[in-house]
This record gives structure tokens, C-alpha cells and sequence, in this order.
């Protein structure tokens, strides 16, 4: 399941890497960096780094409220150090979170759209799965080799290695601030 990550995760990084030219441009004017789009694209399935998902067991907390909320401790880590603004940390975060719509749309049909921001397990600690250095070390040579590293994407991989475990904290969801232009756009762009 490791070795699926990193090529998934590659594959959407070189995928965007060959759009860049045609929309880059269309990110700036909805007031987002291009590297903004890396990082959710970096980030969107890293829940998928948890001890419950390696496991087998892919169904006790959904793999997207975990990269959610590992995005944002890995990029506010990186907030401290001014790599980052904390505006895009949200907007990540909420991409992250929103990247299983499917999901979250049949938890919104059977309650009411205040769904869309409710966890499944708030609170509860999602421990990082053991030997996720690995598959690190072999995302960052691959995207080496695919012509898509940069010092950002090496320093979230760093902090992402250091990470031992998450806990899911229901502050960081609320219903009001996913349906802002900046997130939805770049919820498409990363669905693409």
C-alpha cells in the first residue's frame, strides 16, 4: 500500500507539473500560489500513512479527515519556520479533507449539509503506521526524477517523517470556511 502512495501521489504531482503552464495563471487570479496545488496534491492521501490504513483496516477513520489533519500539522510546523502563510494551511487542509466528496456528498444526503464538516471520530489519536520513511525518501527520488522536488516539498516530507501520531481536532471543521472560492477552486483542480 506504501509503494501505491508514493506513485499516486507522484503521478499527481507530474501530472500537474505538464498543466502548469495553462493553469498556474488561473490560480494566481483566484488568489492562489502554484504551490499551493503541490502541496495539496502532496498531502491529499498522506492519511493514508496511518497505522489503521497500512493495516488493512481502511474503514475506521476515513483516510481524508486523516490527511486533513496531518496537512495541517505538517504545514503549521512549517508556519512557524515562514515557509508558509497560514491563509493556504486552511485552504490545504480543507482540500484535503474534501478530496472524498463522494463521501462526504452520501453523509450530507443522509443528514443535511452541516454534515460536510463533522468528523467521524473527533478527537480520537491516529498513530502514524511505522517504517513511513521509506516511502518518503522514495516519493521525494521520485519526484527528483520526474523533474517535481523543491525545498518545499522536501521540507514537508521532513516534517512529515517526524510525525508519530495525529488527533483529530473537530475545531479545524467547520462548515462555513470550506465553502470559500479559494478551497473549492482548488478542491477541482485537485480532483482533476
Amino acid at each position: 500500500q506504501k509503494g501505491c502512495w508514493v506513485a499516486h501521489t507522484a503521478l499527481c504531482i507530474f501530472e500537474a507539473l505538464q498543466l502548469k503552464e495553462r493553469i498556474a495563471s488561473l490560480l494566481e487570479r483566484k488568489g492562489l500560489k502554484w504551490e499551493t496545488l503541490i502541496l495539496a496534491l502532496l498531502l491529499h492521501d498522506s492519511g493514508k500513512l496511518s497505522e489503521f490504513y497500512v493495516s488493512g483496516n481502511v474503514r475506521e477513520v476515513p483516510h481524508n479527515e486523516v490527511s486533513a489533519q496531518i496537512s495541517y500539522e505538517v504545514l503549521s510546523r512549517l508556519r512557524n519556520q515562514n515557509v508558509i502563510e497560514s491563509s493556504d494551511i486552511l485552504t490545504i487542509s480543507q482540500v484535503c479533507f474534501l478530496h472524498m466528496e463522494y463521501y462526504i456528498w452520501r453523509q450530507i444526503d443522509r443528514e443535511s449539509l452541516t454534515a460536510i464538516g463533522q468528523l467521524t471520530s473527533p478527537g480520537k489519536v491516529v498513530k502514524i503506521a511505522e517504517g513511513v520513511k521509506e516511502p518518503l525518501t522514495n516519493l521525494r527520488e521520485c519526484l527528483e526524477v520526474l523533474g517535481g522536488n523543491s525545498g518545499l516539498i522536501s521540507a514537508v516530507l521532513s516534517e512529515l517523517s517526524k510525525l508519530r501520531e495525529i488527533r483529530l481536532i473537530p475545531e479545524l471543521y467547520t462548515p462555513q470556511s470550506y465553502i470559500s472560492p479559494r478551497t473549492i477552486v482548488l478542491h477541482w483542480f485537485v480532483l482533476l
